[in-house]
C-alpha cells in the first residue's frame, strides 16, 4: 500500500536470496498475497512449503515490529489459530530489508470472510485471547485520549497550504461537511474524557481491526493482522458491532463462554467509533500524501468514504447520550 515502486525481477530475486540466507527457508518462486492494507505482502512457495511475506513500509512499521513478540505470547499460550511466526536464523522473530519490517509467517489457506457466522467465530476467538495474561507484555495500553481526530486536524492544515489542485478538491469534500467534524469531534472529546475518569481496568489483548481478517478455511478460521495490538478493554473490538442486530449480546455471550464477566460498556463503545471513525480517515489522508502521484481519483474516494459502512456505526453512536 505505501509503496510507489513496481517490484520486478530484480527486487523480487534480491529478497528470495536474501530470505534463503536469512531463514530456514529454500525459495522457489514467489506472487503477491492479496491480503494486508499496510506494505507488501508475497506468497513464497518453497521446498519446506507455502509461507507468507509481509513487509511493512509504513508509518506504522514500529508497531508492526512491537506486535511480534504478542503474537509470539498467543502461540505459546495455546493460541494456534493466529499466524505461526517463521523466526530467522539467528531466532529473531522479524527482520529488516530494504527499509521496511519484514516478518515471515506460515500460509494460512482460506479466504477472507465477513458472513454471520464467522463473526461469531471471531467473538469466539477474541474471547479466548482475552483469558490470557498480560502481565510483563511490551505493549501499548489504552489512554482514550481523542488522538485521531487531532492528527486530522492537522492533515486538514497540510491540505489548506498545500497548493496542489488534488488537496484543492479534497478540501471542498470536507468544507462541506465541517458540521460533521465538529459534532463527531466533540462526541469523541466527551467521550475521551468519561472513559478517562471511569478507569481502564481490566485490559485484554485486543486487535483493534478484526472484522476484516478473518480467514476461513480446511474446516477452522483463523484471525489474523495483528499489527496493532493493545492492552484496552473488549470494546475495543466489539464497537463494529453497534449496527449489527444481536452482535454486542453475541460478543458478551461469548466472553462469558470464557469465564469472563465484563460488561460492555456505551461510553467506550461510543469512544471507539467516533475514535474510529476519524481514524480511518487519517490513514486515507496518509495514503494520499504519500502516493497521490500514480493517479488515483483520491476526492471521489473520499466522498465514497462518507457513505460505507461505518455511518452507520456512527449513527448508533449518536444516540448513546
Amino acid at each position: 500500500m505505501y509503496n510507489k515502486i513496481k517490484r520486478e525481477g530484480a527486487y523480487l530475486y534480491g529478497l528470495m536470496e536474501w530470505i534463503r540466507r536469512e531463514y530456514p527457508i529454500d525459495p522457489v518462486d514467489i506472487a503477491p498475497a492479496k491480503r494486508g492494507y499496510f506494505g507488501e505482502t508475497w506468497c513464497l512457495n518453497a521446498s519446506e512449503g507455502v509461507f507468507f511475506l509481509k513487509l511493512n513500509y509504513s508509518p506504522h512499521m514500529e508497531l508492526y515490529a512491537n506486535s511480534f513478540h504478542v503474537l509470539e505470547h498467543m502461540r505459546e499460550r495455546g493460541i494456534d489459530f493466529v499466524s505461526e511466526i517463521v523466526r530467522a536464523n539467528d531466532g529473531a522473530l522479524f527482520k529488516r530489508w530494504d527499509n521496511a519490517v519484514l516478518g515471515v509467517f506460515r500460509w494460512i489457506y482460506g479466504e477472507t470472510v465477513q458472513d454471520e457466522w464467522s463473526r461469531h467465530e471471531m467473538y469466539r476467538m477474541l474471547a479466548r485471547i482475552y483469558t490470557l495474561p498480560t502481565s510483563g507484555l511490551a505493549v501499548r495500553r489504552e489512554d482514550f485520549a481523542p488522538s485521531s481526530a487531532e492528527i486530522f486536524r492537522r492533515q486538514y492544515a497540510r491540505l489548506a497550504a498545500d497548493e496542489h489542485e488534488t488537496s484543492t478538491r479534497i478540501l471542498a469534500v470536507f468544507d462541506k461537511r465541517s458540521g460533521i467534524f465538529t459534532h463527531r469531534s466533540e462526541r469523541l472529546e466527551m467521550f475521551s474524557a468519561r472513559c478517562k475518569d471511569d478507569g481502564v481496568s481490566p485490559l485484554f489483548i485486543t486487535h483493534g481491526d478484526a472484522g476484516g481478517n478473518v480467514i476461513r478455511g480446511e474446516g477452522r478460521h483463523s484471525l489474523v493482522d495483528w499489527d496493532d495490538p493493545v492492552l484496552a478493554p473488549p470494546e475495543r473490538d466489539a464497537w463494529m458491532g453497534l449496527n449489527r442486530k444481536g452482535a454486542l449480546d453475541a460478543f458478551q455471550s461469548a466472553m462469558r463462554g470464557e469465564g469472563i464477566g465484563y460488561v460492555l460498556r456505551p461510553d467506550r463503545l461510543a469512544f471507539y467509533c467516533y475514535y474510529s471513525f476519524f481514524w480511518y480517515l487519517t490513514e486515507y489522508m496518509a495514503a494520499y500524501f504519500e502516493l497521490r502521484a500514480i493517479g488515483k481519483d483520491w476526492p471521489e474516494t473520499l466522498e465514497t468514504y462518507f457513505t460505507c459502512w461505518i455511518e452507520d456505526e456512527v449513527r448508533v453512536a449518536d444516540g448513546i447520550s
